[in-house]
């Protein structure tokens, strides 16, 4: 019954209305007609039925997460304001050159203004709920500037950490790198976050590897290839701009969030008493 209540909710405001005057004439509201095309009636009952069958899997999904938040944030005794999310709407507008085209997008997005409003704030909520449990420190904003040396196999890595006694990093990796890209700028990465680059991260770690300094044992990658990587140095959030604090500040919320959810997920009770296919008559 909730999945068919939070997939009609998702109707229009009008239907909505038509649905509460049916009601009140005592019309049966599975009948309720929705549209006709050439005197052939939809109901209300054919719409649920379509979306429970083509979507109620995924609504089902995230009303349980939703769920969880809702209980979370009370636990936590956290919420959002109305001025809040307000606030967080105004900024999302001022990505776009008007309130037309910020429409526009909704539109194509299948969603109205107050369904928009309420992603907003269960967003929000989460965030909060994360927050609260785990704060983004100045730590996790850090970045990583590494040189990585990708070789075709352990054996191979193992030599060539061998020669690094008598060559310099960057110039093997310019001429002995199986990475196109890494050969081009003599293993040079992009600056990264840990969560970004967590295999990366992880053989710096492990093997207790300083500024300047490289893995002296073959590195594993999740990609299935091998690897030697040197840490150049890291680079403090301090050092960023406002706009690239920000951006780094949001990766890390949004993976926190998902880590927060599947963690979740995986701690709590959930149970399915009934199939989709029993909601559907099936």
């Amino acid at each position: 019954m909730h999945v068919r209540s939070y997939l009609y909710g998702l109707a229009s405001s009008l239907v909505l209305a038509g649905g509460i005057a049916a009601v009140a004439q005592g019309t049966n509201l599975d009948e309720l007609v929705l549209a006709t095309v050439n005197n052939d009636a939809i109901t209300r009952k054919q719409l649920v039925n379509r979306l429970l069958e083509y979507q109620g899997d995924d609504a089902l999904q995230k009303m349980i997460n939703r769920s969880l938040v809702t209980q979370a944030a009370k636990k936590l005794a956290v919420s959002v304001t109305d001025a809040e999310i307000d606030a967080e709407i105004d900024k999302i507008k001022k990505n776009f050159k008007s309130e037309k085209d910020f429409l526009a997008v909704l539109q194509r997005s299948n969603l109205t203004e107050r369904q928009h409003r309420d992603e907003v704030r269960f967003t929000l909520l989460m965030q909060r709920v994360v927050l609260k449990e785990s704060p983004v420190t100045d730590e996790d904003l850090q970045q990583y500037d590494v040189r990585m040396i990708i070789a075709p196999d352990k054996k191979s890595a193992e030599k060539w950490i061998a020669d690094l006694g008598t060559t310099d990093f960057a110039q093997m990796a310019s001429q002995r790198s199986t990475d196109e890209a890494g050969r081009s700028t003599g293993g040079r990465m992009k600056p990264f976050l840990k969560i970004e680059l967590l295999d990366v991260w992880r053989a710096l770690n492990d093997q207790k590897v300083g500024k300047g300094a490289y893995t002296k044992v073959p590195v594993l990658l999740t990609d299935n290839s091998w690897a030697i990587i040197k840490l150049e140095g890291t680079i403090p959030v301090s050092s960023a701009s406002s706009v690239e604090k920000e951006r780094l500040d949001a990766l890390v919320r949004r993976y926190r969030m998902d880590s927060w959810l599947t963690q979740a997920r995986s701690d709590a009770k959930i149970a399915y008493p009934s199939t989709l296919q029993a909601a559907l008559g099936k």
